[in-house]
């Protein structure tokens, strides 16, 4: 049988789903490119560099932009989201090839954002040996996903979109494509979901091990936890993936929900991975300051450790200068109770051979911090050196 063969009765070949990929695409990626552009700001704001899960998730924006003008450009107007018959003869074959360029930036773009994510991880938080075993496996699971999803569906691989061609066929002797579809979706599917369940799960453990507030633990979960929506956005794309009808020749209609899908979970997953970064921005909308004063006073053994990890992070920094990785001004910035990363980051970073100074409960300038408990709260105060280098 010619593919596609004649339509059957009853279709009505002026729908047209176009619009509804290219509304939700442009907003979830519009949201996308302003949360990448504002988790740039912000380490511009606190005068911290880009570290590498910064560079991740910009390059992963680029993909997913191809990803995106790929399927609104090139296979919307070949007829991709009309009934095939409604489309240009050509419209399976375009519809194969686009699929196929597709898959690859969606693959790459999301392996991006999820090594983005475990990169932060490695950069925040205390790096023990099985720490450095458990996220090298992670990244490993998420690179190898994005391969073996990449790699040849079709030998030769340009059969996987020469079979639809409706002038030039290849003769069906010369070429092999013995991928099922539903199989190879599930298995591309699976190892994404649960990658992504690890990924989520992987810092509750150091959470809940802080010596904070019951509230302020389920709140820096939540912070964490955001990329639980993606999860969803990914479970419904496999519910659609598995409801397409393979038997039938209209795949440029039938594929169209599910692409829809696919590109918000591309789309919502940057926006979830930059959204713990955007602390300094929500403190100068809210407060106008990045480092708005905080009104929470610790106790005791709040104080103690605060001047511990205080003492920790100075000793760090002399043997460290431009070390990007404080584990414990981390602790400290989490004891604020709104998982204030740049306020650990601040304490991390250095600018021309110096660390910015920093609001949390009182003024601390790391590297010249001088800490003194009183009774149920403590105080910093700035060293006379720290001062007269900054002409205070």
């Amino acid at each position: 049988m010619d593919f596609p063969g004649p339509p059957p009765p009853g279709i009505d070949l002026s729908q047209d789903r176009s619009a509804n990929l290219i509304g939700a695409w442009s907003s979830t990626w519009g949201m996308a490119v302003i949360a990448v552009i504002l988790r740039v700001s912000c380490r511009k704001l606190v005068k911290v560099r880009l570290w590498l899960d910064d560079w991740l998730i910009i390059i992963s924006l680029l993909f997913s932009g191809g990803f995106m003008f790929t399927v609104s450009i090139y296979m919307v107007n070949n007829g991709f989201c009309k009934h095939i018959w409604a489309g240009p003869p050509e419209a399976g074959r375009d519809w194969a090839l686009g699929l196929f360029t597709t898959e690859f930036t969606y693959t790459v773009a999301l392996c991006l954002v999820k090594l983005s994510i475990i990169t932060f991880y490695w950069r925040i938080f205390i790096i023990r040996l099985v720490d450095k075993i458990i996220l090298g496996i992670l990244a490993g699971m998420v690179i190898c996903w994005g391969m073996i999803t990449s790699v040849l569906q079709c030998i030769p691989i340009s059969a996987l979109w020469n079979q639809f061609d409706p002038i030039n066929p290849p003769d069906p002797s010369t070429f092999e494509c013995s991928v099922k579809v539903h199989p190879f979706f599930i298995g591309k599917a699976v190892p994404h979901i649960a990658t992504d369940i690890l990924i989520l799960i992987f810092p509750l453990p150091y959470i809940w091990n802080l010596r904070l507030r019951l509230s302020q633990k389920i709140a820096t979960s939540f912070i964490f936890g955001l990329g639980i929506f993606v999860t969803a956005v990914s479970i419904t794309r496999l519910v659609f993936v598995l409801e397409l009808d393979l038997n039938s020749p209209d795949v440029t209609w039938n594929e169209c929900t599910e692409m829809i899908w696919t590109g918000v979970e591309t789309y919502v997953g940057t926006v979830c991975a930059c959204l713990p970064s955007l602390k300094p921005i929500f403190n100068l909308v809210l407060y106008g300051s990045v480092y708005p004063k905080s009104y929470y006073r610790p106790n005791v053994s709040d104080a103690e450790t605060i001047h511990e990890i205080a003492e920790a992070a100075k000793r760090r920094y002399y043997h460290q200068h431009r070390d990007a990785s404080i584990p414990s001004a981390y602790l400290f910035a989490s004891m604020r109770g709104a998982m204030d990363l740049h306020t650990f980051e601040q304490l991390s970073g250095t600018e021309a051979g110096s660390v910015r100074s920093v609001r949390s409960v009182h003024e601390f300038t790391a590297g010249d911090i001088e800490m003194e408990s009183h009774g149920e709260g403590f105080k910093g105060s700035r060293s006379d050196e720290a001062k007269r280098q900054d002409g205070t």
